[in-house]
């Protein structure tokens, strides 16, 4: 019966020890996985529509809006698709190369901003 006592207490010991190592001295890596775990980023929409102020006139309306990207390519290829969008946007033929010096920075990383005020017409073409 002793013996059985004692390895009762031998395995409690032993359970007592692993809660010790995980809970205190495994402590700070846990910590950092519950934290990730407990903070979960949600996209909230935010209320849409016309904004009035107190006598009724509006002070923000929802207005479309679009904006033309171009990805990063070689200089030649992307001179050749912004001399195929030039007929649709005003005055892209004198940015051309201030975009390809753009792109060339960013190193093909960033999308390029063509143009950040596009009508639905000039995003169609």
């Amino acid at each position: 019966m002793r013996l059985l006592y004692g390895v009762l207490v031998g395995l409690m010991g032993l359970l007592a020890l692993a809660f010790f190592r995980v809970q205190v001295l495994g402590s700070s890596t846990y910590q950092l996985t519950a934290e990730s775990n407990r903070l979960r980023p949600l996209d909230l929409p935010p209320p849409r529509g016309t904004v009035f102020d107190r006598n009724g006139a509006i002070i923000a309306d929802n207005v479309p809006g679009y904006a033309i990207t171009l990805l990063p390519a070689p200089p030649d290829s992307m001179i050749v698709t912004l001399a195929r969008m030039a007929p649709h946007l005003p005055s892209l033929d004198a940015r051309m190369e201030r975009l390809v010096a753009e792109a060339r920075a960013s190193r093909g990383i960033r999308p390029v901003l063509v143009d950040p005020d596009a009508t639905y017409e000039e995003a169609a073409a």
